[in-house]
């Protein structure tokens, strides 16, 4: 097991103590989903667009719908389906790999992946001859908030222009443009992962 660390995430309270009393060692490649740390949660936090929860799917589309671009195709894990079709019908999804649980994935064979892929990208590229895609552009106006998980990253997000702190732990940025938003969002997490954590210092 491998620790991601960004500014988004931090373990569940009750759960660190998992972390902690467990060697991350798996000795049993075929028990991968018994150890200790395969049922640790996070307090996982995405971001929020004009009031919804986003993923990244939703992020990209936003920015691209900025610059009339529409999207065409989508491949990802088979749980990003759902984000993608509340985009729109219209958008060609691959799935490439299985989820298996927040740690874990099966990928499906690369020969019949590729065919897929083939086969969807030219579906994308027909409906978008026939003008069956449009841009996604969710609002005219547009407000992003994001929670961090310690205050010390929301402290140097703010000193990006656009940044309102709402509290110690959520910024807001508001736009004329998703592009924009994620323009400014994008300096302040930057901004927010600058420095050091002051106990490793």
């Amino acid at each position: 097991w491998v620790a991601r660390h960004h500014p988004f995430t931090s373990p569940k309270p009750d759960h660190i103590e998992v972390m902690i009393n467990n060697n991350p060692v798996i000795e049993n490649a075929d028990k991968y989903l018994e150890h200790p740390y395969s049922n640790i949660k996070a307090n996982a936090y995405d971001m929020v667009l004009n009031g919804n929860e986003i993923g990244e799917i939703t992020m990209n589309s936003a920015i691209f719908g900025s610059y009339d671009i529409p999207v065409g195709l989508i491949v990802g894990n088979d749980d990003l389906e759902e984000e993608c079709s509340a985009i729109s019908s219209s958008i060609e999804f691959v799935s490439t790999k299985k989820v298996l649980g927040s740690t874990a994935a099966i990928c499906y064979p690369i020969a019949r992946t590729k065919q897929t892929i083939a086969d969807a990208a030219e579906r994308a590229v027909r409906k978008r001859l026939q003008w069956q895609l449009q841009p996604f552009k969710p609002a005219s106006h547009y407000y992003l908030e994001c929670d961090f998980y310690r205050r010390e990253h929301t402290l140097r997000a703010q000193r990006i222009e656009g940044v309102e702190v709402l509290n110690e732990l959520t910024i807001k940025i508001e736009a004329e443009s998703a592009a924009s938003a994620f323009r400014v969002f994008w300096a302040a997490v930057c901004s927010a992962q600058e420095d050091f954590p002051a106990w490793l210092k």
